[in-house]
């Protein structure tokens, strides 16, 4: 009886070999450019945390499009507030309105690779919700920079009514790759991933705020820092932000969820 275990063992291994092998799927890739799609534009939800109230639930777009042959992306941002809960005291006296954002700015690359270099991807086969199917590791290639970034800016809540600039900085890193598979050549698998870390000061020489009696003590001077995920057509933000506008900076944290189309 010990003397067959092994042989037991050995069969075995070599059935989870077979099955392990039979599960490979053979693929050819096609196409790796990062610079294939130069821009997106998506409708977008934001939930936030804040200093004006509770928690704030907003509706907007946002787009960014790098402009062809040249160093330049141009960026717009806007949010309409829809529904908040609960109120800052300060502002508790004031016309309820709703929040507003215009941010139109450009962004200009400052450091960065010319030319593409090799990164490794993972390439979504099948999805149904609960079940995903990918494969790991496929070749692709990948561009990184670090750009400068400055824009128009203006915030409202309520009666405050602030309008400046922003300045700062952003680290982006675009990969793609697209791939066949040897036995099904009428349908291509592609995975395009655009991603930035950004930090901008806000500086807002034009602010207004019944709820502060002395104007000059309003602060003008904020800042803000996030992380932006660009997969396939929808995208998620994370951002942190100290927004001018009162006698003192207003939180604001902020989970942005877009979805749209690229070109």
């Amino acid at each position: 009886m010990h003397r067959i275990i092994p042989f037991l063992a050995l069969a075995l291994l070599i059935l989870l070999c077979c099955s392990t092998s039979a599960q490979r799927i053979s693929y050819s890739i096609t196409d790796a450019d990062p610079e294939k799609y130069t821009g997106f534009l998506h409708g977008t939800f934001t939930t936030d945390v804040n200093g004006l109230y509770l928690v704030g639930l907003n509706l907007g777009v946002r787009s960014e499009v790098f402009i062809a042959n040249t160093p330049v992306t141009a960026r717009t941002i806007v949010n309409v507030g829809v529904v908040r809960a609960g109120i800052n005291t300060d502002f508790s006296q004031q016309e309820v309105k709703r929040l507003r954002e215009i941010d139109l700015g450009v962004s200009y690359k400052l450091l960065g690779s010319s030319s593409p270099r090799k990164a490794r991807m993972r390439v979504i086969l099948s999805n149904d919700g609960t079940t995903e199917k990918y494969l790991r590791g496929i070749e692709g290639k990948k561009l990184r920079d670090v750009a400068a970034r400055a824009s128009f800016y203006h915030f409202g809540a309520f009666e405050m009514r602030t309008t400046g600039l922003t300045y700062g900085i952003s680290l982006r890193n675009r990969k793609h790759t697209q791939i066949e598979l040897v036995n099904d050549s009428d349908y291509y698998y592609e995975t395009y991933r655009f991603r930035q870390i950004y930090a901008d000061f806000i500086f807002t020489p034009r602010a207004n705020n019944p709820a502060v009696e002395d104007s000059g003590d309003i602060k003008r001077l904020g800042y803000r820092a996030g992380f932006v995920n660009n997969y396939g057509k929808a995208s998620i933000t994370v951002e942190v932000s100290l927004r001018p506008g009162h006698n003192q900076l207003l939180p604001f944290f902020s989970a942005i969820y877009g979805f749209g189309g690229r070109w």
